[in-house]
């Protein structure tokens, strides 16, 4: 059948100048989906294209390289979210290549987030996969935007059927129900009256209720799976899932009105007392503080060696003087002297190297060799933890600080049933990261604000977003928070 162009792909392999994009608009463009990050790194090209598409009034949608990793979720909703990636837009998976597991459930668990967080849920992959790894009827049903590859044959079912290349530097694609070209439809929007016991996608934080509001059993439509479950609509067309499969469900304005209530119990964030140390943060940078710096520095100008009792250039004997000398000797002392010490014998001015053995400053201090330390007795906290005991790799006594596993594992740390400073405590390092920005060197301090739906985290997730930062005098980074 014969095709028009309404979409094309880019991402980092493409340059946004070498785009006749005026070109492609007369040939039928309308949209443009973009890479916005693969794995858990962000693309480089990303923010550049979204400008650009923008700038000639074309819609933006986004997609993820898919490459193993399950913390690739949260990282492709926390970056399209920096991006700014509208609600409304489609959020596509890329799925190529070997990939161990079941595809279709890995595609799931990406489209359940990206529900929550407002973008409709689409599926990029080559059609023989398709064919042999997903349902299509479920995926129909379910509403999934299916972006189906095949350059040689038109694919039995797809939504966007991607044909061919232009000029072989870009993917060109065919929407054929023309939804990516038109405006952005949140969820919830423009959709007509339920049938009885059918629901469709909402936004993730319920609206208000309405006379139409209600609580009971119903299949969730902001994305959660699992069949029926526990929960309420507020307009009697949305339906949220309080206790599914999964166990309890809290969102962000659930944790809004928990933390009103329980602020007030936590003293030590109440007081202002709270604060989360630089050690104590995980998956942190390696860095050296001024004041450790300048140590290291004074230690190396003391190793240097003296060089006042060097012999300078300008005191070593010259030639000419010493011939001149020699015309006030009698010619018996002068031919005795000249026996004594050849012409070419005696050091002048480019023989430097040769007179005197210049130290190898290099070799008095190994930059290499020079150990940062820290804590007590210039020891790190880590090697005063083996002084005293402990057996183990350095990432094994960091997980000991704060339980099993450092999420949900012993100690205090997990669960619901208790709200101490040390559960707190500990959560909080989870939601919290620091980086350093490659472009200019710059410390950078990120938080992760999802809840993993317990209470506890809620609150913790609620407090690390207050945090403010502060160097002390002591060369520590310490963060501190109020109520």
């Amino acid at each position: 059948m014969a095709v028009t162009l309404t979409t094309i792909d880019v991402s980092k392999h493409q340059d946004s100048d070498d785009i006749d994009w005026s070109s492609y608009i007369n040939r039928g463009l309308k949209s443009v989906i973009i890479q916005l990050s693969h794995g858990n790194q962000y693309e480089p090209k990303a923010k550049e294209f979204i400008e650009k598409a923008k700038s000639y009034k074309l819609q933006v949608h986004g997609y993820h390289f898919y490459q193993g990793d399950p913390n690739e979720i949260m990282f492709s909703v926390n970056n399209a979210k920096k991006l700014g990636l509208p609600e409304g837009a489609y959020m596509f998976l890329d799925m190529e290549g070997s990939i161990s597991g079941d595809w279709q459930s890995i595609f799931y668990s990406f489209r359940s987030a990206w529900l929550q967080s407002g973008w409709h849920a689409g599926l990029y992959v080559s059609d023989s996969p398709y064919r042999t790894k997903f349902n299509n009827n479920k995926l129909v049903n379910d509403g999934v935007y299916r972006w189906i590859a095949s350059y040689s044959y038109e694919p039995q079912n797809y939504d966007i059927w991607q044909y061919g290349t232009s000029n072989g530097k870009l993917d060109t694609s065919y929407d054929r129900t023309g939804a990516l070209g038109k405006a952005y439809v949140t969820h919830g929007d423009n959709i007509p009256d339920p049938q009885p016991g059918t629901f469709y996608p909402g936004p993730r934080n319920p609206v208000k209720p309405t006379g139409n509001s209600w609580v009971g059993w119903g299949v969730d439509s902001s994305g959660l799976g699992g069949g029926t479950t526990l929960g309420y609509s507020t307009d009697g067309r949305n339906f949220y899932a309080a206790l599914w499969p999964g166990g309890f469900v809290f969102r962000q304005n659930d944790a809004d009105q928990m933390w009103t209530l329980l602020k007030d119990k936590i003293s030590a964030v109440k007081s202002g007392s709270f604060s989360v140390k630089w050690t104590d943060i995980l998956n942190k940078p390696d860095l050296v503080t001024k004041n450790e710096l300048e140590s290291k520095l004074a230690d190396i100008k003391n190793d240097l060696p003296s060089i006042n009792s060097l012999a300078k250039q300008a005191d070593l004997i010259k030639v000419q003087a010493l011939a001149q000398s020699a015309k006030s000797i009698s010619e018996e002392n002068a031919e005795s002297l000249t026996n004594k010490a050849d012409k070419d014998d005696i050091p002048n001015s480019w023989d430097w190297n040769k007179i005197i053995n210049k130290p190898d400053v290099a070799t008095r201090a190994d930059l290499e060799n020079i150990k940062m330390t820290s804590g007590k007795d210039g020891k790190s906290a880590y090697q005063i933890a083996v002084d005293h005991g402990f057996v183990g790799s350095e990432e094994e006594w960091l997980q000991s600080l704060h339980g099993k596993d450092g999420r949900n594992g012993g100690g205090t740390s997990g669960g619901d049933n208790t709200l101490s400073i040390e559960a707190i405590t500990a959560l909080i390092k989870q939601h919290i990261k620091a980086g350093v920005d490659t472009k200019n060197g710059q410390l950078t301090m990120t938080v992760d604000s999802t809840s993993d739906g317990s209470i506890a985290d809620a609150v913790a997730a609620k407090v690390a977003t207050s945090l403010t930062w502060k160097l002390t005098s002591d060369g520590n980074l310490i963060a501190e928070g109020g109520a």
